[in-house]
């Protein structure tokens, strides 16, 4: 798990937000707002994000974009039998 001050430009950032799978590219900390960071997602776009939320990210422990293709899968999964669980319940 890495830390946001360990973070260099080119660092690859994947998140797992909800039942999306996003990556971005670090590039620097934001030159006017010290607790903001800069990320470019895969369209080469700029984003803004604070500190907290960046490090927030990183917790996850997400190394590669296969790590979160994986975890969103086992999520699904899980999903799926809470639902099957639920329709048997409601046949009873």
């Amino acid at each position: 798990m890495k830390k946001v001050s360990e973070l260099n430009q080119g660092d690859k950032i994947y998140d797992l937000d909800f039942r999306q799978v996003k990556y971005y590219t670090y590039f620097c900390r934001h030159p006017y707002g010290e607790n903001y960071h800069i990320l470019i997602d895969p369209a080469m776009e700029p984003i803004r994000i604070y500190e907290p939320k960046l490090q927030m990210i990183l917790d996850q422990g997400f190394n590669s974009y296969d790590d979160v293709l994986l975890a969103l899968a086992n999520k699904m999964e899980e999903q799926a039998k809470d639902i099957k669980i639920e329709i048997a319940m409601r046949g009873k």
